[in-house]
């Protein structure tokens, strides 16, 4: 089948693409299609590959895995849709599972989103994310990362080298609804992490305050009780070493609560 110009898509296990765009394997199931970038995926026998966009379909009744380059798994439903850009469509009321590369945190995403050539994904229109502690995060627009911290202590204390998941809230800002019913406004631009017990941990956006200043602007954590507003010293030290691994990510720096 001929795709669009510049769009080429890879078949590793000897996949083919019938007159009609179906994809088959010579397993008769599931085989990998790679995406420009990189991006890996695992689809069934019967999608569909349209030839004007080079868009790949599930069938209704199937799964698929995205793999994004660095390691974050994302299970799609039926009748979700793949771009080449690595831009996913979902059908209504269907929702995508995400998985860190260790499967330490797992998370639910409802909406539109993007699998970037550097790992990130880039959410597209409303979305909401629902984490496993029954956290729902509501946001138009942002970014998730799939990151490690380590060495950190105190509130932030985890297992080794854990990776978890980032969101960079985008211009409209997000609203997050904690499990215990609390309603918390979080401004464009700050993060909220995602621990390995699905509760969350958030870092406002321009907050400047001194370490030694006793009320630094946080507003605590709903999701986590032994963080009742501002930032321990050892606090401030995860969230020093957690911005030094954003900056590294995306050459720019999140404000903390140093």
């Amino acid at each position: 089948m001929t795709l669009p110009e510049g769009v080429e898509i890879g078949f590793p296990d000897g996949g083919t693409v019938a007159s009609d765009g179906t994809i088959s394997f010579p397993s008769g199931e599931n085989g990998t299609v790679i995406l420009p970038g990189g991006v890996e995926a695992d689809i069934p026998g019967g999608s569909k590959i349209d030839r004007n966009t080079g868009a790949i379909t599930l069938p209704p009744d199937g799964t698929g895995t995205v793999t994004t380059t660095d390691g974050t798994k994302l299970e799609l439903p039926g009748g979700a849709t793949i771009k080449p850009d690595g831009a996913i469509t979902l059908p209504e009321g269907k929702t995508v599972a995400l998985a860190t590369s260790d499967d330490n945190v797992a998370i639910e995403v409802a909406g539109g989103m993007k699998v970037e050539a550097d790992g990130t994904i880039t959410l597209i229109g409303n979305v909401t994310v629902t984490t496993a502690y029954g956290t729902k995060i509501v946001l138009s627009g942002g970014r998730i990362i799939d990151g490690v911290v380590a060495g950190v202590s105190g509130a932030w204390a985890l297992a080794a080298d854990p990776h978890l998941f980032f969101i960079h809230v985008g211009q409209g800002g997000a609203v997050v609804t904690h499990r215990g019913g609390a309603v918390e406004i979080v401004k464009n631009g700050s993060v909220i992490k995602i621990n390995h017990d699905g509760s969350v941990e958030i870092t406002p956006s321009g907050n400047t305050n001194p370490p030694d200043d006793p009320n630094p602007g946080n507003p605590g954590n709903p999701d986590n009780p032994s963080n009742s507003g501002g930032c321990s010293a050892g606090m401030v030290g995860a969230l020093v070493l957690a911005a030094g691994m954003f900056f590294a990510l995306h050459k720019r720096r999140p404000n903390t609560c140093a």
